[in-house]
């Protein structure tokens, strides 16, 4: 998995703190027409999480949701697609009653990194 700062909403971020904002139409050359894009999110030591939210909009505010994950994040890496009706800003909320633990979560182009 190949990431980068603008397609990553949190790195190893403490429970009860925001993700950022992601703006796909600021991330040129990132991904051409029908190429999927994945969101993985991951927990560590997440306590009371009860799943996510994909929240996309027209605006950086974020507050359409897309999609809902129900089921544990913790210790372990959630993949999913984003649909192709994603707008133009992702971001990633995640549900529960968090008490403990960190999270990640971010965007990237399914595939096999080569050394090419």
């Amino acid at each position: 998995m190949i990431l980068d700062k603008e397609t990553v909403f949190a790195v190893n971020t403490p429970f009860g703190t925001a993700g950022t904002a992601i703006d796909l139409g600021e991330i040129d050359g990132f991904a051409g027409p029908g190429e999927p894009l994945k969101v993985f999110v991951q927990g560590e030591g997440l306590t009371g999480v009860t799943g996510f939210i994909v929240n996309d909009g027209p605006a950086d505010t974020t507050t359409n949701n897309l999609m809902t994950y129900v089921g544990a994040i913790v210790d372990h890496l959630v993949e999913i697609h984003l649909p192709s009706t994603v707008d133009q800003f992702v971001n990633i909320t995640l549900t529960g009653t968090v008490t403990a633990g960190t999270w990640s979560a971010g965007i990237v182009m399914p595939g096999v990194q080569t050394a090419k």
